[in-house]
């Protein structure tokens, strides 16, 4: 089997029947247009890469390699694993640091934080985030992954469940999620990968 990695795993799906896997065709649907152009890159605006540096939020454009501030975090926010919204004009996520349960949004737009959702008994101190399809996922410091349903203006949690616990299997209990990524899969459910 090209591309897998463990038997859990599956890189040779092929929607569009061509022959080259969706882990490597540029054109899933071969339809023209390119996977990048047609779902858009999680986590960034085409161009811009999104970063906590020190307390400011930084829009880094690695096409010329120049960065702009988006705004500045305020003392108790922080914002461990970027992720951002671009279907609501870049919103961008991350927790409060007490309670650590507690996500909020920043809207580079108004320059204004507003509190999402919390949820008791999460703590999301050192996890990762990722937005796909109007659904926030959060790594917990418990190895556990939160999806949280959004709101239509991008700003509140509608609801959560736990997307995924112990996802490595037993010998990796206790690390935290360090990197999340999600993307389209072919049945419209989001493929995740996570690394620790």
């Amino acid at each position: 089997v090209q591309y897998a990695l463990d038997a859990s795993l599956n890189f040779c799906d092929d929607c569009d029947g061509d022959g080259v896997s969706n882990y490597v065709d540029v054109d899933d649907d071969n339809d023209g247009v390119t996977d990048l152009i047609e779902n858009g890159y999680p986590g960034c605006i085409p161009g811009r890469i999104v970063y906590q540096k020190g307390t400011q939020i930084i829009g880094y454009n690695p096409l010329n390699g120049a960065e702009s501030v988006l705004g500045t975090i305020p003392s108790g926010i922080d914002l461990n694993g970027v992720a951002v919204n671009n279907d609501k004009g870049g919103l961008i996520y991350g927790h409060r640091t007490s309670p650590t349960s507690t996500v909020v949004v920043f809207d580079p737009a108004t320059g204004l934080w507003t509190d999402v959702i919390n949820i008791p008994g999460a703590n999301f101190d050192s996890g990762a985030g990722e937005y796909y399809n109007g659904v926030l996922y959060l790594g917990d410091v418990g190895d556990q992954i939160y999806a949280i349903t959004l709101s239509a203006n991008g700003k509140t949690g509608v609801s959560s469940t736990l997307f995924s616990t112990d996802f490595n299997g037993p010998s990796f209990a206790g690390n935290n999620w360090g990197d999340i990524a999600v993307g389209p899969g072919c049945n419209g459910n989001p493929t995740l990968f996570g690394a620790i």
